[in-house]
């Protein structure tokens, strides 16, 4: 135990622990955690606290109270980081007690919140077009792709050069790569989720063929199936799968436009070559 007592035992005596606090997180989490205040066991009064913070991203309860000697209270602690930038933020917890030795005691408590971001794909029964937004540190592949994801069937990339689907399913011998920037078919057995946690593609660079090319959107804003078409060179066909229909949305100028999130795949025609690096 971290002790901070050790003064004089003849009034109330204060121990905390932990006596500092430091986590690494992420955006738009609730973090929960707790430390303990104790009135040590050879004090002759009881120990009374009260606990302030600044910060409005962290909720303390109680916020106060009385500890008889021997005794210790559970302090709860939450933090919300919704509204906290990547990076170190850092605050005091402030105690003010009874203690003649510890009127005010400062426990110095520390987030740290790196360039990560959790991302959770939405998957439906059957097929579904996906690409991952995120470098998740490790090199993916159809087979641990394949089993990241629940009830996970089959997995299609679009090959330009033949012109046909690349197939992987468990069993088969052909794995391929998962590439950045890249849109992938899967089919899944019932509706599920799958999560990946990295850092935010910046950029990717995928060759585009004359004809269809599968391609995903992973930048941190919505687009549409219009902006796509426009910025897309040699672009004029944009399809974007609807699961709920189990088909294809098709854009073409004058058509209905639609939105594309992050994390989404989809197809385009085009008429020349060139280098995708996220435009749309």
């Amino acid at each position: 135990m971290n002790w901070f007592g050790g003064g004089t035992t003849n009034f109330s005596d204060i121990y905390i622990n932990p006596l500092n606090f430091y986590y690494v997180t992420w955006q738009n989490f609730t973090l929960n955690d707790s430390f303990i205040i104790g009135n040590n066991v050879n004090a002759s009064t009881d120990l009374t606290f009260q606990i302030t913070s600044t910060a409005d991203w962290l909720s303390i309860s109680p916020q106060n109270g009385s500890i008889s000697p021997g005794n210790e209270v559970n302090i709860s602690i939450t933090i919300d980081t919704s509204n906290l930038t990547t990076g170190v933020t850092s605050t005091f917890i402030t105690l003010i007690t009874n203690d003649p030795d510890e009127t005010s005691i400062q426990l110095p408590l520390y987030i740290s919140i790196p360039s990560f971001k959790l991302v959770n794909l939405s998957l439906y029964e059957g097929w579904n077009m996906i690409t991952i937004p995120v470098s998740t540190g490790e090199d993916l592949t159809a087979d641990s792709l394949h089993s990241q994801i629940p009830g996970c069937g089959i997995i299609l990339r679009w090959n330009a050069s033949s012109g046909d689907f690349d197939l992987y399913a468990p069993g088969a011998p052909y794995n391929f790569a998962i590439e950045n920037g890249v849109g992938y078919l899967v089919s899944v057995e019932y509706d599920t989720n799958v999560e990946f946690m990295g850092i935010p593609l910046q950029s990717v660079s995928v060759p585009l063929h004359i004809g269809w090319n599968m391609l995903g959107w992973f930048k941190e804003e919505n687009t549409t199936t219009s902006s796509l078409l426009t910025n897309i060179t040699g672009c004029n066909i944009v399809l974007l799968w609807n699961a709920s229909i189990a088909d294809f949305d098709v854009y073409v100028p004058g058509a209905e436009d639609r939105i594309v999130k992050p994390g989404t795949g989809f197809l385009v025609a085009v008429t020349e070559e060139s280098e995708w690096h996220g435009e749309g």
